[in-house]
Order: C-alpha cells, then sequence, then structure tokens
C-alpha cells in the first residue's frame, strides 16, 4: 500500500521513501549501493579510510552512487562528475552488518531468523541519529528522516581483496548473508551544469559523531 505524504513533507526533485525509482525500492537500491561498494577494491576504497579526500562515483543502469569515507575528519567537499539524465543515490547516515551461513559463530540464536538479528544490531545504530539535515542547491529535504530505508537480506561478489574482512566466508555471493539499514535520497536527474548537496549528520551517545559533507556536483 502506498502511503500519500503530506505536502508539507514533498521535496521537488527528491523520490519518496516508498516510490520505485528506476524499477526498484529504496532497499533494493542499497543492494545495488552496496554491489559497487565491495567491488572496488579494499585499498582504493575511500570508505575504508583509504585515500580520505576521494569521492568516487559509480553507478548502476540509469542511477549513480557517491562513495566517501564516513571518517572524514568534520566531514569535507568532493567534486564529482555524473553523467546527465542519471538519477542521484546518496548515502547519508549508513550501517551494515551480515552473517556467515557456514560458520556457527554467525548463526542467530533459537527462536530468530537471521535477518531479525542484523536489523537487531543496525537499529542500534542508526536508532542514535539525532540530527540530520540535507541542502539541494540551498534547498533544504523536507523532514529528511522520512528517507530511513532497509535493504532486506541479499548476498554480493566482493573483490578478493576483502577476504581477510569476510573470513571465514570469502567474497563470493551466497558465502555471506548482509543487511543494511540507514538514511538515503534518491533525486530525479539534475540538469546539466553545477550543482550542491550540503548534508549534517550527528549520532548521540555512545558513538558521538558529528560530520558534514558538501559535494560539488557536475552533471555533463
Amino acid at each position: 500500500m502506498t502511503t500519500a505524504l503530506a505536502a508539507s513533507e514533498v521535496t521537488p526533485g527528491v523520490f519518496p521513501q516508498n516510490a520505485k525509482p528506476y524499477g526498484k525500492t529504496y532497499g533494493e537500491w542499497i543492494q545495488e549501493f552496496h554491489r559497487f561498494l565491495f567491488s572496488i577494491p579494499l585499498d582504493q576504497n575511500p570508505f575504508f579510510g583509504n585515500d580520505p579526500g576521494l569521492a568516487l562515483v559509480g553507478q548502476s543502469g540509469h542511477v549513480s552512487f557517491i562513495l566517501h569515507s564516513p571518517d572524514d575528519p568534520g566531514g569535507g567537499e568532493f567534486n564529482v562528475t555524473i553523467p546527465a539524465g542519471n538519477g542521484l543515490f546518496i548515502p547519508l547516515a549508513l550501517a551494515g552488518d551480515g552473517t556467515c551461513p557456514g560458520d556457527p559463530d554467525y548463526q542467530p540464536p533459537p527462536g530468530q531468523t537471521r535477518e531479525q538479528l542484523l536489523i537487531e544490531v543496525l537499529d542500534f545504530f542508526m536508532d542514535l541519529v539525532t540530527v540530520l539535515t540535507v541542502e539541494i542547491d540551498g534547498v533544504p529535504v523536507e523532514n529528511p528522516f522520512q528517507y530511513r530505508a532497509t535493504s532486506g537480506l541479499y548476498t554480493f561478489d566482493a573483490d578478493p581483496s576483502y577476504a581477510p574482512i569476510f573470513a571465514p566466508c570469502g567474497t563470493a555471493a551466497g558465502e555471506h548473508v548482509d543487511a543494511a539499514d540507514g538514511y538515503w535520497v534518491m533525486l530525479a536527474p539534475l540538469s546539466k551544469g553545477q550543482h550542491t548537496v550540503h548534508w549534517v549528520l550527528t549520532l548521540g551517545p555512545p558513538v558521538n559523531f558529528s560530520g558534514e559533507g558538501i559535494y560539488h556536483i557536475t552533471v555533463e
């Protein structure tokens, strides 16, 4: 069932969280984002602390992704280029976790499904978000907290360089089962030229993290 949003919660150019932009739900686009994330060799991936001043752009069909380090001190400014006509899927805050079907230490306890186990862990982190603001070309996104979404369970093939992280599962699809939770916005195609996306995020205790990011986006 589709729930209508109040006019005060609609931001032009941002797909509602209950929409299916480009044929996929927000949860399914979260899965595609993580497939892009783990396709990048570990030593080249800014998300894992390598080259924190770098932002990478990926693409799945007619949707682009932006990926940068979540640990840049105080956030950062990033210059990226995306193709005209593409939607843009931006993670504002995210957490992911996984289990290993072949290892008993990664199994949910009796009476709990694997998905319930992972969502319970991810809920803890995402419930800590106390401040979240997003501006697109200076226009605030209304009620950004409405854009929280979960992926459901999914598998993916990772670059072999992630084997130490995924041990004892390995990196092939089916060797681990993952889920993700977070806040995301899917933007409709931006016009050709220059655009700016600015976000601010705070997580309360025990994490006590604050970050701010500015994307200078060239659409060509």
